[in-house]
Protein backbone atom coordinates (compact mmCIF):
# COMPACT_ATOMS: atom_id res chain seq x y z
CA UNK A 1 0.00 0.00 0.00
CA UNK A 2 1.07 3.58 -0.46
CA UNK A 3 2.14 5.82 2.39
CA UNK A 4 -1.08 7.76 1.89
CA UNK A 5 -3.17 4.63 2.60
CA UNK A 6 -1.05 3.66 5.61
CA UNK A 7 -1.22 7.20 6.98
CA UNK A 8 -4.98 7.46 6.44
CA UNK A 9 -5.61 4.21 8.30
CA UNK A 10 -3.10 5.20 11.00
CA UNK A 11 -4.87 8.52 11.56
CA UNK A 12 -8.25 6.78 11.61
CA UNK A 13 -7.08 4.20 14.14
CA UNK A 14 -5.31 6.93 16.10
CA UNK A 15 -8.56 8.88 16.39
CA UNK A 16 -10.40 5.66 17.31
CA UNK A 17 -7.92 4.85 20.10
CA UNK A 18 -7.95 8.47 21.28
CA UNK A 19 -11.74 8.45 21.67
CA UNK A 20 -11.80 4.99 23.27
CA UNK A 21 -9.15 5.93 25.81
CA UNK A 22 -10.30 9.46 26.50
CA UNK A 23 -13.82 8.29 27.34
CA UNK A 24 -12.44 5.94 30.01
CA UNK A 25 -9.46 7.94 31.32
CA UNK A 26 -10.29 11.62 30.66
CA UNK A 27 -6.53 12.00 30.20
CA UNK A 28 -5.77 14.04 27.09
CA UNK A 29 -1.99 13.44 27.15
CA UNK A 30 -2.41 9.68 27.62
CA UNK A 31 -4.89 9.42 24.77
CA UNK A 32 -2.80 11.70 22.54
CA UNK A 33 0.32 9.57 22.99
CA UNK A 34 -1.50 6.40 21.96
CA UNK A 35 -2.99 8.27 18.97
CA UNK A 36 0.47 9.56 17.98
CA UNK A 37 1.90 6.05 18.32
CA UNK A 38 -0.77 4.71 15.95
CA UNK A 39 0.12 7.29 13.32
CA UNK A 40 3.89 6.76 13.59
CA UNK A 41 3.46 2.98 13.78
CA UNK A 42 1.34 2.95 10.64
CA UNK A 43 4.34 4.32 8.70
CA UNK A 44 7.26 2.79 10.62
CA UNK A 45 7.59 -0.54 8.78
CA UNK A 46 8.29 1.37 5.55
CA UNK A 47 11.47 2.84 7.01
CA UNK A 48 13.18 0.06 5.01
CA UNK A 49 12.28 1.91 1.80
CA UNK A 50 14.18 5.05 0.87
CA UNK A 51 11.15 6.49 -0.94
CA UNK A 52 8.60 6.11 1.87
CA UNK A 53 6.95 8.95 3.79
CA UNK A 54 8.74 8.12 7.02
CA UNK A 55 12.18 7.53 5.54
CA UNK A 56 12.21 11.08 4.16
CA UNK A 57 12.77 12.27 7.75
CA UNK A 58 15.94 10.23 8.30
CA UNK A 59 19.25 10.57 6.50
CA UNK A 60 21.07 7.24 6.51
CA UNK A 61 18.89 4.93 8.57
CA UNK A 62 16.53 3.79 5.76
CA UNK A 63 19.45 2.84 3.49
CA UNK A 64 21.15 0.95 6.30
CA UNK A 65 17.96 -0.92 7.25
CA UNK A 66 17.25 -1.81 3.62
CA UNK A 67 20.81 -3.03 3.14
CA UNK A 68 20.62 -5.26 6.23
CA UNK A 69 17.04 -6.52 5.99
CA UNK A 70 15.82 -5.65 2.48
CA UNK A 71 12.40 -4.17 1.77
CA UNK A 72 9.52 -6.06 3.33
CA UNK A 73 11.85 -8.32 5.27
CA UNK A 74 12.28 -8.36 9.06
CA UNK A 75 10.83 -4.86 9.50
CA UNK A 76 7.60 -6.04 7.80
CA UNK A 77 7.21 -9.10 10.04
CA UNK A 78 5.25 -9.66 13.26
CA UNK A 79 8.59 -10.55 14.87
CA UNK A 80 9.71 -6.92 14.50
CA UNK A 81 6.55 -5.70 16.23
CA UNK A 82 7.07 -8.16 19.10
CA UNK A 83 10.76 -7.20 19.39
CA UNK A 84 10.06 -3.45 19.48
CA UNK A 85 7.14 -3.92 21.87
CA UNK A 86 9.34 -6.03 24.16
CA UNK A 87 12.20 -3.51 24.10
CA UNK A 88 9.87 -0.62 24.90
CA UNK A 89 8.16 -2.60 27.67
CA UNK A 90 11.33 -2.29 29.75
CA UNK A 91 10.90 1.45 30.06
CA UNK A 92 9.54 2.71 33.35
CA UNK A 93 8.44 5.94 31.68
CA UNK A 94 4.62 6.01 31.50
CA UNK A 95 4.64 8.09 28.31
CA UNK A 96 6.82 5.49 26.55
CA UNK A 97 4.37 2.78 27.63
CA UNK A 98 1.46 4.76 26.18
CA UNK A 99 3.34 5.41 22.94
CA UNK A 100 4.24 1.69 22.78
CA UNK A 101 0.59 0.64 22.69
CA UNK A 102 -0.11 3.01 19.81
CA UNK A 103 3.01 1.95 17.90
CA UNK A 104 1.92 -1.68 18.12
CA UNK A 105 -1.58 -0.90 16.83
CA UNK A 106 -0.19 1.23 13.99
CA UNK A 107 2.42 -1.34 12.94
CA UNK A 108 -0.14 -4.15 13.03
CA UNK A 109 -2.41 -2.07 10.79
CA UNK A 110 0.51 -1.57 8.40
CA UNK A 111 1.16 -5.29 8.15
CA UNK A 112 -2.53 -6.07 7.69
CA UNK A 113 -2.77 -3.57 4.83
CA UNK A 114 0.37 -4.95 3.18
CA UNK A 115 -1.01 -8.49 3.47
CA UNK A 116 -3.60 -7.41 0.92
CA UNK A 117 -1.08 -6.27 -1.68
CA UNK A 118 0.36 -8.42 -4.42
CA UNK A 119 3.83 -8.34 -2.81
CA UNK A 120 2.64 -9.51 0.62
CA UNK A 121 4.73 -9.76 3.81
CA UNK A 122 6.86 -12.44 5.49
CA UNK A 123 4.43 -13.39 8.29
CA UNK A 124 6.54 -16.31 9.51
CA UNK A 125 9.93 -14.57 9.33
CA UNK A 126 12.62 -15.86 10.14
CA UNK A 127 11.34 -19.45 10.00
CA UNK A 128 9.88 -18.99 6.54
CA UNK A 129 10.82 -15.89 4.54
CA UNK A 130 8.25 -16.40 1.78
CA UNK A 131 5.93 -13.41 1.53
CA UNK A 132 2.25 -14.16 2.06
CA UNK A 133 -0.48 -12.20 0.26
CA UNK A 134 -4.26 -12.43 0.59
CA UNK A 135 -4.99 -10.62 -2.67
CA UNK A 136 -3.46 -9.40 -5.90
CA UNK A 137 -4.01 -5.66 -5.40
CA UNK A 138 -1.14 -3.59 -6.74
CA UNK A 139 0.24 -0.75 -4.66
CA UNK A 140 -1.17 2.52 -5.94
CA UNK A 141 -4.04 0.91 -7.87
CA UNK A 142 -7.57 2.31 -7.90
CA UNK A 143 -8.72 -0.57 -5.69
CA UNK A 144 -6.18 0.22 -2.95
CA UNK A 145 -8.11 3.01 -1.17
CA UNK A 146 -11.30 0.93 -1.19
CA UNK A 147 -9.53 -2.07 0.34
CA UNK A 148 -7.77 0.21 2.86
CA UNK A 149 -11.11 1.73 3.90
CA UNK A 150 -12.73 -1.69 4.34
CA UNK A 151 -9.76 -2.94 6.38
CA UNK A 152 -9.82 0.26 8.47
CA UNK A 153 -13.46 -0.34 9.42
CA UNK A 154 -12.70 -3.95 10.32
CA UNK A 155 -9.70 -2.95 12.47
CA UNK A 156 -11.52 -0.02 14.13
CA UNK A 157 -14.46 -2.33 14.83
CA UNK A 158 -12.06 -4.82 16.37
CA UNK A 159 -10.59 -2.16 18.66
CA UNK A 160 -14.05 -1.02 19.73
CA UNK A 161 -15.07 -4.62 20.40
CA UNK A 162 -11.93 -5.32 22.43
CA UNK A 163 -12.30 -2.13 24.45
CA UNK A 164 -15.98 -2.46 25.29
CA UNK A 165 -16.64 -6.18 25.44
CA UNK A 166 -13.39 -7.93 26.24
CA UNK A 167 -11.29 -5.86 28.58
CA UNK A 168 -11.62 -2.24 29.67
CA UNK A 169 -7.87 -1.56 29.72
CA UNK A 170 -7.02 -3.37 26.47
CA UNK A 171 -5.40 -0.29 24.92
CA UNK A 172 -3.36 0.68 27.99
Amino acid sequence: MTGKSHLSVGIGLGITTFVLNYESTNDFLYSSLICTGCIIGSLLPDIDSGKSMISQHFLFLPKLIKKIFGHRGFIHSPLFIFALYYLLSHSTNLQVQQLRAGLAIGMISHLILDLFTKMGIPIFFPIWTKKISFSSIKTGSKAEPIVALILFFIMAGGLIYLKHFFRKDILC
